[in-house]
């Protein structure tokens, strides 16, 4: 169906062309008009069938004026996450290399995950808490920003063997 529908519009847009050419060149030819004719019967033989319908595409009134926090690379995550929850930003940005390499997709022989190892539990109720609910713990920006929420409270950098 939809092969027959593109070879019939094909035929369509080759006519016009043909026909827009002829023109162009030097005003109406009454032999070209005659083929153009010709095709335009033999065009008219092809059964057409409907085009699939499409939904409408929304289109966003404008684009953002500024990158998304999610766009950000791994450091530029670590440098905001510490300013926002004012944790010491060298000791942050260390943990983070010893726990994962700065990976946000590592995972441990132990099941931890992420660019700062949560265990699914602790990821549960970290993220939650942090504003990050539902989120996927192998997200840089869920993961760091989570992180650093916990190590903003009282004895929470006692969460990482890595110091």
């Amino acid at each position: 169906m939809m092969r027959r529908w593109i070879a019939a519009a094909g035929c369509a847009l080759t006519l016009l062309a043909a026909t827009h050419s002829a023109v162009a060149a030097d005003g109406p030819d009454p032999a070209s008009d005659a083929a153009a004719a010709a095709a335009a019967d033999a065009a008219a033989d092809v059964t057409f069938e409907a085009a699939p319908a499409m939904a409408p595409v929304a289109v966003p009134a404008a684009a953002p004026a500024f990158a998304p926090p999610a766009a950000l690379d791994v450091n530029s995550l670590l440098h905001a996450a510490a300013v926002t929850y004012g944790i010491d930003e060298a000791r942050f940005r260390r943990i983070a290399r010893c726990e994962s390499g700065l990976n946000p997709n590592a995972v441990s022989r132990s099941g931890y995950k992420g660019v700062f190892q949560f265990g699914d539990a602790t990821w549960r109720w970290a993220s939650a808490r942090a504003g990050y609910a539902g989120w996927s713990v192998f997200d840089a920006q869920a993961n760091i920003y989570s992180a650093a929420w916990l190590m903003s409270q009282p004895g929470g950098f006692g969460n990482w063997s890595c110091r």
